[in-house]
């Protein structure tokens, strides 16, 4: 037995000592299980001191379930003599003195003293080794799930470029199944123009370590089985594994971010050329007032034998010209002159497609599908028409000189988010049901690049543009809160499908035209409130010539000044929208602070919509889009003033 204080040194022999320090419990037991000895450690380990464990069967330290099975082992033991059946070096589970269990690792062997059998068992604690190697299966289940879960692919090479590992993303990203990769040169996933910069990139990181040369998170083209090409983001790290040294790469693709981030820059370039667009359009609609006005003033006063009748009406065609422009450039920036209704698209699509089959050329057949029964969209009828007739124009002009077939189709859709996503102008549209007009062509279809280009203003794939062509198309789709979705294939045709939300109400039929208005003379004092001087001068003799007298302020403070010293005389205010110093609508506020019951109609280069959308609820008496002629702002006045006392 090891003396109670080791620390004198002489009366221990080398033997007890190396078993006093050992780590690992060392209990000594006699051929009926009695503990003869238990060093330091195992006091440490079990809880007991020698004091309290000598003298007691060893099945003390173990679990019930265990000490019948030891008791067998010794059994057969003592019958054989074969080792292997007590379990020398077999993993065994003890007890502790508080109760608690551990796995351990238990090493036996036996001496002969004094004609005694001694059976000496070495027991080192497993506990942090199990949860060691509990700990790496986590991980390894882990990782393999996330390897074989990951979205991006992952590959790994060894130094020379031999591919170890690939996940199945990467199988599913470039074609190959690990089984036909594995073992071949990473360089059989890079076009050729690649493969000697990925052997730069790694020899040169091999010499100096320098993890940016070899490429960490940066873009890289890659070549799938099929031959087809695509750019990835690539980022790369290195572990060394039994010596080796491990390239792990992880290949994301960047079609679709590619696709959306040009599809982006492509609307950001349309939404900046439409403000442009909407901006000289409001502009040029204050000019063209003076040319509209001035000649249909002069046309009315001449007689109608003067010569000057002739060129005046030129004029007056002329400026009629550049005011559809106009429209054409307010549609493309989204802010034309709308009067939405509900319309049927069909209805639409059929009453004005028959009108352009004249203009349609011989050799191309237009051919009807249109649905019966649609759902009602939210539309302005001449806004659609002009759409019909614009992809129509579109169509015929694909197909050429040959033969072929234009078909208009309706009908309605559920579209989903994904669906909405692949279209031009995905302004986060809503899911739902759409009502659609397709026009499909049998003509020359469309490349990537005309593609890309197709609503850029003036662009044309003919010898000379005319106009602002399918972007007008666009700023309409984009007024009716739609989407469009293009189908094309060079030599195959194009299929243009323009998607409106398709709402649960009747369709009224399309309006025939306007009813011209009866004539009359109006009575009173109008305040016309513009910065455009132009504008101010038309609408003073327009209205002048109505039978009013008018007051004239350049803006909205000024009229604020006029409209306090002349407020009883006033019976109504032609105000501009857009002016400095005090805009519309502030000028708007205070004219009805000073006198609720003030009549103003507001006027703008703008739509309807857009120029009056905060005026809502705020008692505006009317609305007319410039430029106008003097008929219209008439007849605006005669509904808004009424009739005069005298007739």
């Amino acid at each position: 037995m090891i003396p109670a204080n080791p620390d004198d040194s002489s009366t221990l022999s080398v033997a007890e000592k190396v078993i006093y320090t050992a780590v690992d419990s060392i209990i000594s037991i006699d051929e009926v299980g009695t503990i003869l000895s238990f060093n330091p450690a195992a006091e440490r380990m079990l809880g007991y001191s020698s004091q309290e464990i000598i003298g007691r069967n060893v099945r003390s330290l173990m679990p019930s379930p265990f000490q019948e099975e030891h008791d067998g082992y010794l059994s057969n033991y003592l019958d054989t003599g074969l080792a292997k059946i007590i379990g020398t070096g077999r993993e065994v589970v003890v007890l502790r003195k508080d109760g608690t269990q551990f796995p351990a690792d238990l090493a036996i062997s036996e001496i002969r003293h004094d004609g005694d059998r001694i059976f000496t068992g070495v027991l080192r604690d497993l506990t942090e080794k199990k949860e060691n190697e509990k700990q790496l299966r986590d991980n390894h289940a882990k990782l393999s799930a996330f390897l074989e879960t990951a979205v991006d692919s992952i590959i790994s090479i060894d130094e020379v470029g031999t591919i170890l590992s690939f996940n199945p993303a990467a199988e599913r990203m470039l074609g190959y199944s690990s089984q036909e990769i594995i073992g071949r040169n990473v360089r059989s996933l890079m076009p050729s123009p690649f493969q000697e910069e990925h052997d730069g990139y790694l020899s040169n990181y091999l010499d100096t370590g320098l993890a940016k040369i070899i490429g960490t998170g940066r873009e890289v083209v890659v070549l799938r089985k099929d031959g087809t090409q695509f750019p990835a983001d690539l980022a790369i790290s290195e572990i060394r594994h039994d010596g080796d040294r491990i390239f792990t790469g992880v290949l994301r693709d960047l079609t679709e971010k590619k696709r959306w981030e040009s599809q982006f820059q492509h609307s950001q370039k349309l939404e900046s050329l439409g403000v442009l667009a909407g901006g000289i359009a409001h502009d040029f609609n204050n000019l063209l007032m003076g040319v509209l006005g001035h000649s249909s003033l002069v046309i009315t006063e001449l007689s109608p034998e003067s010569p000057i009748q002739s060129s005046m009406k030129d004029i007056q065609d002329a400026a009629t010209g550049a005011a559809e422009l106009c429209k054409q450039m307010l549609a493309y920036s989204g802010k034309g002159r709308f009067v939405v209704q509900a319309l049927s698209l069909s209805e639409v699509v059929k009453q004005f497609g028959h009108l352009l089959e004249i203009s349609v050329p011989k050799n191309v057949v237009l051919k009807y599908e249109l649905a019966g029964s649609l759902p009602a969209i939210n539309a302005d009828s001449r806004q659609m028409q002009q759409l019909v007739m614009n992809l129509i124009t579109n169509a015929t002009e694909a197909i050429g000189t040959d033969s072929g077939i234009v078909t208009l189709a309706t009908g309605v859709m559920n579209a989903d988010e994904e669906y909405l996503k692949s279209t031009y102008l995905d302004d986060k549209l809503p899911s739902g049901d759409y009502v659609y007009y397709e026009v499909s062509d049998s003509g020359c279809g469309m490349t990537d690049d005309t593609k890309q280009k197709l609503f850029d203003p003036f662009f044309t794939t003919k010898f000379t543009g005319r106009g602002l062509g399918l972007a007008a198309l666009l700023g309409i789709v984009r007024g009716h809160q739609g989407a469009v979705k293009i189908y094309s294939e060079v030599g195959k045709g194009t299929t243009f499908k323009v998607l409106f939300p398709a709402i649960d109400i009747e369709a009224v039929s399309v309006p025939a035209g306007v009813t011209p208005p009866r004539k009359w003379k109006g009575k009173g004092k109008l305040l016309i409130v513009d910065d455009d001087e132009t504008a101010r001068t038309v609408s003073k003799r327009i209205l002048e010539s109505g039978g009013f007298t008018t007051l004239l302020a350049c803006d909205g403070r000024e009229g604020i000044e006029i409209f306090e010293k002349h407020q009883c005389e006033i019976i109504g205010v032609l105000l501009d929208m857009t002016m400095p110093h005090m805009d519309g609508l502030a000028t708007f506020l205070r004219l009805k602070q000073l006198e609720p019951g003030v009549q103003v109609i507001l006027t703008s280069g703008y739509s309807k919509q857009d120029a009056t959308s905060r005026f809502s609820g705020k008692g505006l008496a009317g609305f007319i889009q410039k430029p106008y002629r003097p008929v219209e702002l008439l007849h605006l006045m005669d509904q808004i003033l009424g009739r005069t006392p005298s007739e």
